[in-house]
This record gives structure tokens, sequence and C-alpha cells, in this order.
């Protein structure tokens, strides 16, 4: 008798222990690519719009970039900005609207790289938060879609943000 309630005992624990590490949150994290530090962490789910907005450099006008959560993944919807400048696309799947040249896309991305800078200014928007990068980090940032397990967010709940280190991810990634 004695045997059967420690091995469903032991059962029971490895079970949970087990349970700890499966995927119940799908998270917006923003790192320091230079120091490994998470300095944005904003749970999400598929369909979840996302923005960054900012300056560019040399036209001095806006950008937005449009991305939907998707799984792991973010998916370009759209760019939208005002004039013609270095880096920006061109392409024959563009329109032209009251808000400027709208480019519609269907890349996805595994994470963005942003390079920060004063005049770009870069904004994040998630679920109607806004984030003013260059406030967080005075370096390049890296912008993950992350699955986070049990433990994970009641660590990330327990600690603040950001609480257990997750590696900069190497798949395809977008530079800005």
């Amino acid at each position: 008798m004695n045997r059967v309630v420690i091995g469903l005992a032991v059962t029971f624990v490895v079970l949970i222990g087990l349970a700890a590490f499966v995927p119940v949150q799908t998270t917006l994290v923003v790192t320091d690519t230079e120091t490994g530090e998470e300095i944005i962490e904003e749970e999400v789910t598929d369909g979840d719009l996302v923005q960054l907005e900012y300056t560019h450099s040399v036209e001095r006008t806006p950008i937005t970039e449009e991305y939907e959560i998707s799984g792991t993944k973010l998916a370009e919807n759209k760019i939208v900005f005002r004039s013609y400048g270095a880096g920006l696309p061109t392409t024959t799947n563009m329109t032209t609207t009251d808000e400027g040249f709208v480019v519609h896309s269907e890349d996805t991305y595994d994470s963005l790289t942003v390079a920060l800078h004063p005049v770009p200014n870069h904004t994040l928007t998630v679920n109607g938060q806004q984030y003013y990068l260059l406030n967080r980090s005075d370096g390049p940032v890296a912008i993950d879609i992350e699955e986070q397990s049990l433990i994970e967010v009641v660590a990330v709940t327990s600690t603040g943000c950001c609480g257990i280190g997750h590696g900069i991810f190497s798949g395809n990634q977008k530079q800005i």
C-alpha cells in the first residue's frame, strides 16, 4: 500500500514538474543585443498587431511598419511612408493613400533587429502600449516572439520584467 502511494506521489510530482515547462503564454520580448538584458515583455496572441514607428534618418519623414503575431513569428502586413528614401522598398505591391505610400507585404520574420539612434526615435506599440525604445536601451535591440512555460511566467510575475534570460534568436531576421 505504501509503495503504491509513494509511486503515485512520485508520478504526480514528475507530471507537475513536466507541466511547468509546457508553453502556456506567447510573449513579445525585446532584448538589448549588447547586454542580453530583456527590456520589454508583453503578452501577445495570434492576430495581435505590433507597430514599429520611426523617422527616416535622411528624409526626416515618418515610417510605420505593421506586423501581425503568427505563432512565434512576426508577419509583416505593411509599411507606410510619406517619401522615398534610402532603404525603403520599391515594389509593384504599393498603393498611394492619404497615409502616404503603402507597401503590402507577406514577409515573415523570426526576429527583428533594430539599431537605435536619436533621429529615428523608434517607438514600438504592442496592445496599445507605446514603448520608446531609446529610453530603454542605447544599442541595438532584438524583437522576438517566444512561447513561455508556466515556470517562466511565474518567474517574470514574481520578479518583474524580465525574469528568465533568453538567447538572441538567429533565424530569419530583419534589420531595421
